[in-house]
This record gives C-alpha cells, structure tokens and sequence, in this order.
C-alpha cells in the first residue's frame, strides 16, 4: 500500500498491491515551502480496488513558492495507523526534454529546461537523536532505529547502514523496511533491519546514520534479550 506523487499530472495516487479492497482510507498533503512554512494542505477519504490504484487528488502550486519546495504525503488506514508517507522535492522550474541522440558513441541529452534543486546546497546541518537496539533471532541479527530530528531544518535523504563494529565496513545484505527518507523539524521515525549474523563476521552490528545534512556519525546499538 503506498501513496505517490505523480510527475506526469501532479496527482496523489494511492497503489494498492494487495489482492484486497480497502476503504475510508485517508490521504493528505502538504507542501512546504524551502523554508517549510507550510503553503497549502489538503486531505480527502478513498477507496482502493484490489490491486488497484486511485487518483486522490491533484495539487496546484501555491503562488510565490521558493525554488525549490517539499510535499509531504501521508496515507492512514480507517484506524488511524499510518500505512504509507512520502516526502518529495520539487522545482518550479520544469523538466522539459530536447533534442537527443548520440554523439561519439555516447548518447547525449540537451533538455530545454532542467529543474534547480540548488537551494539544497544550503541546507543547514541537522544532528539526528538516535536510539538502537538489536536482538538475534536464530542466524539472523534484528535491528531497531528510532531517529529523532530536534532542529529547526529539514534532515534531507538520512541514510542508515549496519557495520561491523564502530569502524568496519557495511555488513550485507541488510534488509531495511525504510532508507534514505527524510525528517521534517519535530519528526521520528522508526525503522529495521534484518542482518544476517555470519555478515557481522564475529563484531557487534553498530548503525551508521548518514544524510545530504547529517552531521552525526550513528550510535552504538543495544542488545536487547530475546523473551522466551
């Protein structure tokens, strides 16, 4: 189940790959400014065909967007819980193709207009709160990361890894349920993985936590005893 921004029409789609119907499934957007004032927000109630998919509904820029701007997307179940979110960045200048075609053996793209995504450059840098934990589960190495953005700024593309110890390489492969999202001002997010224990070749597993405008290195994680 996932919520979607498309590019082609500016629509929020909700993708339903479950061979099950869902209803009174809530869908809301926000867009934010580069600032993240918050410009525009909109939310509305659907119903999704197995494996399906649904237009929510379309959004219009607000006048006077900054350059670069953020929508947030976030789809919730009749209970309340939270199924799917989705954080985009956007330009007010558009994607426009040109001419194309090869050149030396090399195939070259002229577009007429690219999106400008400068403004990330300058992203002030965010130190993430990070709490992990992990446990073994027969030749498999669970591990839990609740990251935590205190700042004022976006934590833009957090990327997480498992190493060997405090100094080694990324043990793989490493199942996550989520990588590379971001973290608007106040926000947490908690994510696993799965390891398997022969990848950690005998160290402890340690996460590494990095990102576009992360400054903090990760934390050391927690073992936790399994209840029987």
């Amino acid at each position: 189940m996932h919520v979607q921004y498309a590019y082609d029409d500016d629509g929020i789609y909700i993708i339903n790959s479950f061979h099950q119907a869902f209803s009174g499934l809530e869908v809301s957007a926000a867009i934010y400014g580069f600032d993240l004032t918050q410009k525009f927000a909109k939310k509305t109630t659907v119903n999704v065909d197995p494996d399906g998919k649904i237009l929510a509904f379309k959004l219009v820029w607000p006048e006077g967007i900054s350059k670069t701007f953020f929508v947030k997307l976030e789809l919730r179940d009749q209970a309340g819980a939270l199924r799917s979110q989705n954080l985009y960045w956007l330009s007010t200048t558009p994607d426009i193709p040109g001419p194309s075609g090869r050149e030396f053996g090399a195939f070259i793209a002229k577009p007429k207009s690219s999106a400008d995504f400068t403004l990330l450059n300058t992203l002030p840098p965010v130190t993430l709160e990070t709490k992990s934990t992990h446990e073994t589960r027969g030749d498999e190495e669970w591990v839990s990361v609740t990251l935590t953005n205190p700042g004022l700024s976006l934590a833009f593309l957090v990327q997480l890894a498992v190493t060997k110890g405090p100094e080694g390489r990324e043990a793989g492969p490493s199942y996550w349920d989520d990588n590379y999202f971001s973290l608007l001002p106040g926000e947490a997010r908690t994510v696993r993985a799965i390891v398997p224990k022969a990848e950690l070749e005998g160290e402890e597993p340690v996460v590494r936590v990095l990102g576009w405008n992360v400054v903090n290195a990760g934390s050391n994680v927690r073992r936790v005893a399994l209840e029987k």
